[in-house]
């Protein structure tokens, strides 16, 4: 799945940091069943319009690019450079064109990317975060370091073809000003976008009778059935502390609000500025004093969430399907053979209500990608390079090679689906599952490719992590799209005035929820957010979305 470091905090939070898996979503339930109904219609034109021969080359010479990208900690498990890689000497093959890498040193990357920067002298492709340069991709085009893609659109056909396809990866390739800027790492298979949910120990659950929860008095009942009857020390636990927009945001939803900015008809808000946000603190605060909350919720570190997972002092939570669901059943039924934890869906207020909002990614990613520079001479070809693995169809060389690899390497044909060979899931080097992946595809984190749901189908190991990916779909309506301000001054108003609000914000949420803050005391907090400024956060938002619908 879309990264900042959202790429990286979704396929690695999807894989390497479990073991995993494979989702299922969209930007909304209208999105998803676009999503779903254009896969086929994008699979099946993408053949005709592809860039390259039936040999696949784009350039009847060889053609030497230079490139300037991060070595993934899985790829350099197998290489020092990419380009000695399994992949890219595969992809090299099949497009003619050589891509002769330059990596900063791990740990490095943001001092090296500047020092590139300040040099003046560019490789002809850079990957990099463009979202998070000073000022975006905008920017970047102005100081005269990457180019602007639109003349170059009609080199790219396959990638071209999914824009018109699929409006809203149109939109989310765009810059403020309307610029196509990078090749950036895709998800348009609705079965990868969602692995993150609710989880309840079902076998806890059966022990006190009681059916799966759905609404948020159905959840207070189980959490008091757990407590009262099994004596369980933490019957809600949360990762890290409640403040982490990971799990917190969607328990939050719950109450038909959020806790960062979101849409309402088009309208901006700010979920803690809403009354809504008033009843999600008052029940917290009712779970917390009556033990229902895990007390250690404000400060909680991995390595204890995970204990109270898996040794039953927990039994509800916010979990991933793999890192989660998958990590906690191998640990758990090490130590009881009746451990079962599931996937549940979000709570509602109502009973029979959809669930508004919860874990579901964008299918353009904010990951770091390939941007063309001004120092390019070879600008065409650096495009229909890129364009290469964005033919969706099912037989083409480039999409295969970027999800599975080499036939008859590291994956065959069974039965016409792609199933990875022993290479890969039994490495005899060693190597992980993932790691191995890393040297024969760039989809197991990014590139400019499009994700294949078969490849994370893979990761699953468990009926109960397809079953949760099911449950945990909401309709996401209301979730704002990656928009930012197109104006430096308005970056750095927002900036300014969320720096402050959010910090006070997570702070007023611990005092309200522990007790220290009584609830009565809300709108004083909602008058210090007018102070902050948080109004003119909202209209800034407010612009930004309006121009992201234009685009």
């Amino acid at each position: 799945m879309k990264r900042s470091s959202s790429s990286i905090a979704i396929l690695l939070a999807l894989i390497v940091a479990f073991s995993l898996l494979s989702g299922c979503g969209g930007n909304s339930n209208s999105q998803s069943s676009q999503q779903s109904s254009v896969i086929n219609s994008v699979a099946s034109t993408t053949a005709d319009q592809s860039t390259t021969d039936p040999g696949g080359k784009i350039t009847e010479q060889p053609v030497t690019l230079t490139a300037w990208a991060s070595l993934r900690p899985g790829q350099s498990k197998s290489a020092t450079k990419a380009s000695d890689l399994p992949y890219y000497k595969e992809l090299e093959k099949q497009t003619g064109v050589t891509i002769e890498f330059t990596h900063p040193a791990m740990g490095q990357e943001n001092d090296q990317f500047n020092l590139l920067i300040a040099s003046g002298s560019y490789p002809d492709l850079i990957e990099w975060n463009w979202t998070g340069y000073t000022g975006g991709p905008d920017k970047a085009i102005a100081d005269n370091i990457i180019i602007p893609l639109n003349d170059l659109i009609d080199k790219a056909p396959n990638l071209k073809n999914i824009m018109t396809q699929m409006p809203i990866v149109d939109k989310l390739m765009k810059s403020a000003s309307g610029k196509y800027y990078e090749a950036p790492y895709m998800i348009i298979d609705p079965s990868v976008l969602i692995y993150y949910g609710p989880v309840i120990r079902k076998d806890l659950l059966d022990q006190v009778g009681l059916p799966v929860p759905s609404t948020i008095d159905e959840w207070y009942t189980t959490l008091k059935a757990f407590k009262d009857k099994l004596s369980i020390a933490a019957p809600l636990t949360l990762a890290n502390n409640v403040t982490n927009k990971t799990n917190n945001n969607y328990l939050i939803s719950s109450f038909g609000t959020y806790r960062d900015f979101y849409q309402v008809d088009g309208k901006v808000k700010y979920g803690p500025f809403e009354p809504q946000y008033k009843d999600y603190l008052a029940t917290l605060a009712k779970w917390y004093q009556e033990e229902l909350l895990d007390s250690d919720f404000a400060a909680q570190d991995s390595k204890t969430y995970d204990a109270k997972m898996i040794n039953g002092k927990a039994a509800m939570s916010f979990a991933y399907v793999g890192g989660g669901i998958g990590k906690y059943t191998t640990a758990g039924l090490a130590v009881n053979p009746k451990f079962e934890l599931i996937g549940i869906p979000y709570p509602t207020i109502n009973k029979g209500d959809t669930p508004k909002m919860g874990q579901q990614d964008f299918p353009v990613t904010t990951s770091p990608a390939f941007a063309i520079t001004t120092a390019c001479k070879n600008k065409e070809i650096a495009m229909k390079w890129m364009d290469y693995c964005y033919d969706f169809s099912q037989k083409s060389k480039g999409h295969m090679l970027a999800n599975f690899g080499i036939e008859d390497v590291s994956y065959t044909m069974v039965d016409g689906y792609p199933k990875f060979t022993d290479l890969v899931n039994k490495n005899p080097k060693g190597l992980s599952f993932t790691d191995a992946l890393n040297a024969y595809t760039t989809t197991v984190t990014y590139g400019p490719a499009i994700c294949d749901g078969r490849e994370f189908a893979q990761f699953l190991k468990l009926p109960q992590q397809a079953e949760a990916v099911k449950l945990w779909k909401t309709d996401n309506a209301n979730v704002l799209p990656p928009a930012s301000p197109s104006s430096q001054a308005d970056i750095d108003d927002f900036s300014k005035i969320m720096d402050n609000a959010s910090t006070y914000v997570s702070e007023m949420q611990i005092k309200f929820i522990m007790g220290q803050e009584p609830i009565a005391s809300f709108d004083k907090f909602i008058d210090q957010l007018k102070k902050m400024d948080i109004e003119k956060a909202i209209q800034i938002k407010q612009a930004a979305y309006n121009e992201f619908q234009n685009r």
